[in-house]
């Protein structure tokens, strides 16, 4: 199981050993703050932000998607 920090520069950390090393990851080329990052599986994830950015990661790499809002997004649901 993977462990997974979002962080304050639009880019998450990775941990596949239980914290002992630490993969870093940018997300978001605009440096603003990640809030919530899921993955369904190693193909499909979602991450939101600052000032309403939500991304897609499609297992190769990781998408801007179209938000209608400016408000900071703090959490990610899914319902499979």
């Amino acid at each position: 199981n993977a462990w997974y920090i979002t962080t304050n520069s639009g880019a998450y950390l990775k941990s596949v050993n239980k914290g002992l090393t630490w993969l870093f990851t940018n997300v978001n080329s605009n440096s603003e703050s990640l809030n919530d990052l899921k993955f369904i599986n190693p193909n499909l994830a979602y991450a939101v932000g600052h000032n309403g950015k939500l991304f897609r990661f499609n297992g190769n790499a990781w998408q801007n998607q179209n938000s209608t809002s400016n408000n900071n997004l703090n959490a990610i649901t899914v319902a499979l």
